[in-house]
């Protein structure tokens, strides 16, 4: 319940959200019940999260410089219903929890893509200190793990994959096994504490530079309780227990319908026809 929800503050950030702010957040992602600051609730918020706000990079297609004003950030995915990459969904969620009393911080990581780490900062993580234990949430990478992982190697499996954290030194590496494969890791990161607008660099990278695969790739995705739903440029694909599905999308007004059906996304109603084809069409 809002009303039992002692507000916080931290320097780090300018915007701090009220209890309007607040609730409008747990509307958007359909959280129901109380607020109590311990693990059971971060798992359920978590979860909350990327269930209902999808992993997209719709704004870099559309050629919309994407920012890291948090104002800007929170009017996009809880007003506008939109979804967001890293930078976004986790200085948003940072900023909820944040709000709602947990102790978090932003993390810096490189991801493991294409057999080689990015640079720092090329994605943002939160740590969260909770009942006296250090875990990490993260509701914007897309394909990774549903609840908050504490610290360890021991692994946990979560739907149709285990996960686990190798420390060596002042290095953690998340690492993903899905059955029938090896360990595959998804990114390095350490506990060091970055503000938001260490991110600036890599932000302004990802959505501009022809490198980036953000700019080679339309991308949508969001966790289902039995699979995912992914519109990758224009292919829409499902997986349901285990069994994959996919359709092709060959018109505007196909892509529109699945969007809005799916993942409950709606695009500006005029899109130039060089912008449909950075997104796929």
């Amino acid at each position: 319940m809002i009303n039992k929800i002692k507000l916080t503050k931290n320097r780090a950030y300018i915007m701090h959200l009220n209890k309007n702010e607040i609730k409008d957040y747990l509307n958007r992602i359909h959280f129901n019940g109380e607020i109590n600051v311990d693990i059971s609730t971060l798992k359920r918020l978590h979860g909350a999260h990327i269930e209902n706000i999808p992993f997209e990079n719709f704004d870099i297609s559309l050629g919309k410089k994407i920012t890291l004003s948090l104002r800007s950030q929170f009017n996009k995915v809880v007003y506008q219903k939109r979804g967001g990459f890293c930078y976004e969904l986790n200085n948003t969620f940072a900023a909820l929890l944040l709000a709602c009393g947990y102790s978090v911080k932003l993390l810096s990581a490189s991801v493991f893509f294409r057999n080689t780490y990015g640079p720092k900062f090329d994605h943002l993580l939160i740590l969260v200190e909770c009942e006296g234990k250090l875990l990490i949430t993260d509701v914007g990478f897309g394909n990774s793990f549903r609840e908050p992982l504490f610290l360890t190697s021991i692994p946990v499996k979560q739907l149709d994959a285990f996960y686990k954290i190798e420390r060596k030194g002042p290095q953690y590496t998340l690492l993903q096994k899905k059955e029938g494969m090896m360990w595959q890791v998804q990114y390095i990161f350490t506990l060091e504490c970055h503000k938001i607008d260490a991110f600036s660099h890599m932000c302004e990278y990802l959505q501009t530079s022809a490198e980036s695969h953000f700019t080679q790739e339309s991308i949508c995705s969001i966790p289902t309780k039995s699979g995912r739903k992914t519109l990758s440029n224009n292919r829409y694909i499902e997986t349901i227990n285990g069994k994959r599905n996919e359709f092709i999308i060959t018109n505007e007004e196909q892509y529109r319908k699945i969007l809005k059906q799916h993942f409950s996304i709606s695009l500006p109603s005029y899109i130039s026809q060089e912008c449909w084809k950075k997104l796929g069409l």
